[in-house]
């Protein structure tokens, strides 16, 4: 079973949070607007894109 494709911006899990060392300016901002705007469904949907890709592999 394929995986749908979707209209979503390329970005990673790893992008939506800070590094680990500290320095913000590495820190891509977030695309999409705030939870208002529907980012905490988009990213729900992009996880469970990503989730149904690794259990493809």
């Amino acid at each position: 079973m394929a995986v749908p494709l979707q209209v979503y911006p390329l970005t990673t899990q790893n992008a939506r949070v800070s590094n680990l060392a500290g320095d913000s300016s590495t820190v891509r901002t977030e695309l999409r607007g705030s939870s208002a705007g529907g980012a905490d469904a988009y990213r729900s949907d992009v996880d469970n894109l990503i989730e149904q890709a690794y259990r493809q592999i």
